[in-house]
């Protein structure tokens, strides 16, 4: 499996965008996480936020989105008629 197209993170939040073919076409995938050391100070990761984190969650994803969906090869410019 290739490595990700490129990592977002704030503190312990991670934002992680993949690359796929789908149909012949290049897509984007976001996934993320959060990492934790739990009571035996061993490293965990979730899926789940709390409400103070999700402004922080939202931020990376806005970034993530800017810099995949805005990309030039991702934007259609064609003149419909």
């Amino acid at each position: 499996m290739a490595g990700p197209e490129k990592e977002y993170r704030v503190g312990g939040i991670k934002a992680t965008v993949w690359k796929n073919e789908f149909e012949g076409k290049e897509t984007f995938k976001v996934s993320v996480t959060k990492s934790y050391k739990d009571k035996n100070d061993e490293w965990k990761e979730t899926n789940q936020f709390t409400l103070n984190e999700c402004l922080k969650l939202v931020r990376l994803l806005e970034n993530a989105f800017d810099d995949f969906a805005f990309a030039p090869q991702n934007i259609d410019i064609t003149v419909k008629k």
